[in-house]
């Protein structure tokens, strides 16, 4: 029997070459920064003031377990997000969803390239949550089926602490609790009795309508933020509401085709797509028809991606493809998934939609590896910069420093390295923090008085990170470490010129 055969198997090896890169991470990114080698003191301090201390407690017990906490993040955001690929999967066959269509939406949610920001260790409380509330869900669905009162209890804890993970959860369970319970009355009818059965059917879940309420107030009482206006509602997020909502509905579902695609100017991106697409048209190729069996498709996946959408514009954090804010499209793959199902049911042959299939899923694995080799490249970007940084005999303390980086394009992001990277990497390379440094980009919000000593150039060195050259960099890190350290040192060329105002 080929393995390969097996819908568990081809699931796996989509999600597992989707995200490999993240499995080979040591690197630390942005706000991880707060977190990295900075002590357990500050970690806490930071988490009080965001309103969820006990966040603090679980980044400083998975600081402290190993002596690369970054890896082990990584590895814990690919094996949770390979658990709710599963329960993804097994919460549609609940559904009674045919399990061919049920498969296919698995495999779309397995290689979406969605909230790239997952591969940043302060990122990992979405990757948790969201995890927690597909746990949630599936168990509140058998429950209801088998009406087991520990079921209950199990469900209403794990959607609890979702929304403990993350906040944005308690629209998501809102907007599934209403689905289920319409879903469940087989026929959408608009007339008194209909809605007498969804009312009926409300009291009898009451417990789970108002657990968001009831985490809300808890939050209010115990875990409120001490920074103002943060994650807080407003009247201008309240009023520009639902033009936000078309806004970033736009950019995040038609963006995506851009989004994909964009790898597909390298030449080892096109080779890797076209195998990918070859490989995965003999996996798929007794795929059936998919048949156009439920009208509202596109409706549940519209519904499922604005109630994603929801949460982060009402409090005016719009999702989009830039930068950090990936991490607001977390819930984003469950109605893309339902969009594409019925955008692929549209082409009535079936040889025409295995091969759109094919192509989409390919594209999206590229947009993946794509994305995972750009944070590899800020790594070892940051990796040269702290061998340059020992051996600059200029950096001293009680100086001040005008980063002038023209390397922006090694960056995750190509905006440059922020304040946060810098004072890091600094603090961890001379172990105090009376170095300031700081970049040009940041330099416009920089509103102190303070004096600069030096410019600390940064241009390219002759070991040029391109795609190519960042795997191989990869594969000595791991395999020949005396060769990865004269080559990372390459990457960068970086002097200290006499500061002129």
């Amino acid at each position: 029997m080929n393995i390969f055969n097996n819908r568990w198997v081809i699931i796996l090896v989509v999600y597992t070459t989707s995200n490999l890169f993240l499995l080979l991470n040591s690197g630390v990114f942005w706000d991880d920064w707060i977190l990295y080698a900075l002590g357990d003191e500050r970690i806490t301090s930071e988490f009080v003031g965001n309103g969820v201390v006990y966040m603090g407690y679980i980044h400083i017990f998975l600081q402290n377990i190993t002596n690369n906490p970054a890896l082990l993040y990584h590895t814990l955001t690919f094996i949770i997000g390979l658990i709710s690929t599963i329960l993804f999967y097994h919460i549609l066959n609940s559904f009674k969803i045919r399990n061919n269509i049920a498969f296919i939406a698995t495999l779309l949610l397995a290689a979406s390239p969605y909230n790239q920001a997952r591969q940043t260790m302060i990122c990992i409380p979405y990757t948790i949550g969201f995890f927690f509330l597909l746990l949630g869900v599936l168990t509140f669905i058998v429950n209801v089926k088998k009406r087991n009162i520990c079921l209950r209890i199990l469900s209403l804890l794990t959607i609890f602490l979702s929304f403990a993970f993350l906040n944005s959860a308690l629209v998501m369970w809102l907007a599934f609790l209403m689905f289920f319970t319409t879903y469940i009355q087989n026929k959408l009818e608009f007339n008194l009795a209909f809605f007498k059965k969804i009312l009926q059917q409300a009291l009898a879940w009451l417990d789970f309508i108002i657990l968001p309420f009831c985490f809300w107030v808890i939050r209010l009482i115990y875990f409120q933020p001490k920074e103002l206006n943060y994650n807080t509602l407003t009247l201008d997020g309240f009023v520009f509401a639902p033009m936000n909502l078309i806004y970033t509905f736009i950019i995040n579902f038609f963006g995506l085709i851009s989004e994909t695609f964009r790898p597909l100017g390298g030449k080892i991106f096109v080779i890797g797509f076209i195998i990918t697409c070859m490989f995965l048209y003999y996996l798929l190729n007794k795929l059936k028809q998919i048949n156009y069996e439920h009208k509202y498709f596109l409706l549940i996946g519209i519904y499922f991606f604005i109630a994603g959408l929801f949460p982060y514009v009402a409090v005016e954090k719009l999702p989009t493809f830039r930068g950090f804010d990936t991490r607001f499209q977390i819930f984003l793959p469950i109605g893309a998934s339902f969009i594409f199902i019925f955008l692929l049911s549209v082409l009535k042959n079936t040889k025409l939609q295995k091969i759109a299939f094919v192509v989409l899923i390919s594209s999206f694995m590229m947009a993946n590896i794509f994305h995972q080799i750009k944070y590899q490249k800020s790594w070892f970007k940051q990796a040269s910069l702290e061998l340059h940084f020992k051996r600059e005999q200029l950096l001293i303390p009680n100086r001040s420093y005008l980063i002038i980086d023209q390397t922006s394009d090694y960056d995750e992001n190509e905006e440059g390295m922020g304040n946060y990277v810098l004072s890091g990497m600094l603090e961890k390379t001379f172990n105090q923090e009376n170095i300031f440094a700081i970049s040009t980009k940041d330099r416009k919000e920089f509103t102190s008085d303070r004096e600069f000593h030096y410019y600390y150039l940064i241009e390219k060195g002759e070991f040029i990170l391109n795609s190519s050259n960042c795997i191989k960099l990869l594969y000595l890190y791991y395999f020949d470490q005396i060769k990865y350290m004269k080559n990372v040192e390459k990457v960068l060329e970086c002097k200290v010129l006499p500061f002129e105002s």
